[in-house]
């Protein structure tokens, strides 16, 4: 049974992966944390159930800067430090890998192979610049009204 999906909708599945409905040639879409554009029958029989996380129009959440200091950028990426304090290796890539990728898909920019590769290389900085590339990301798309 297909849902009501809605491009600029993001979900989470039971997996923890995120995905980002986007509107394709051929209707509604998705794509997925890794930068994977998937149809919503591949999404549905692979990454189901969904947890809607943020509908159209409810601003992407955390700080987005501009950013005058790094304690402004410290302070916006205080849930990737607590999430390393308490969370398995490879807990601080995975989130800035994910507060990267939120960004680049709610601006609508779509990724190439090297691009992906780049952005995960990204991921791997401290969560402060993340925090400020991703700013940047959507602040130049407007979408951190």
């Amino acid at each position: 049974m297909t849902a009501a999906y809605r491009p600029g909708q993001l979900y989470t599945s039971a997996h923890g992966d995120r995905l980002f409905t986007v509107l394709t040639e051929r209707g509604i879409g998705f794509v997925t944390n890794r930068g994977t554009q998937v149809t919503v029958e591949h999404v549905e029989e692979v990454y189901a159930p969904l947890r809607l996380v943020r509908d159209v129009g409810q601003p992407v959440p955390a700080q987005h800067g501009p950013f005058e200091t790094s304690d402004q950028a410290v302070a916006a990426a205080r849930e990737v430090y607590e999430a390393m304090r308490l969370g398995p290796p490879g807990t601080m890539r995975r989130a800035n890998l994910d507060r990267l990728t939120d960004a680049i898909v709610a601006a609508g920019v779509e990724l190439g192979a090297y691009d992906r590769q780049i952005v995960k290389w990204l991921a791997g900085w401290e969560p402060e610049t993340v925090a400020v590339i991703a700013g940047l990301v959507l602040r130049a798309n407007g979408g951190a009204r």
